[in-house]
């Protein structure tokens, strides 16, 4: 089981560098010491809620939501508050 997932997450990514090579909207800009901790902070952060949360907001809205659970509601409202927030912030950086 654990393969597939290795599997899916590889499939994603490829998927998405074609599909942005082939829009020729791919553009690699590399990153200044500051933005890749930045970043990987962002990361580790969004690891640890979806790890919480029990999957991610795709798995969040398809799942979770349309069966009405506590727990599923509470996830993708404090992923909205979590989205409105880090707008907030980032546009004061």
């Amino acid at each position: 089981m654990t393969g597939n997932r290795f599997i899916l997450i590889a499939s994603l990514i490829t998927g998405m560098a074609v599909a942005a090579v082939h829009k020729k909207t791919f553009k690699f800009i590399p990153l200044q010491r500051k933005g890749w901790l930045r970043h990987l902070l962002a990361g580790c952060l969004m690891g640890i809620g979806a790890a919480i949360a029990g999957g991610g907001n795709d798995s969040q809205l398809l799942l979770g939501l349309p069966s009405l659970s506590p727990a599923g509601i509470t996830t993708v409202v404090m992923m909205l508050i979590g989205i409105i927030m880090g707008r907030a912030v980032s546009k004061k950086l």
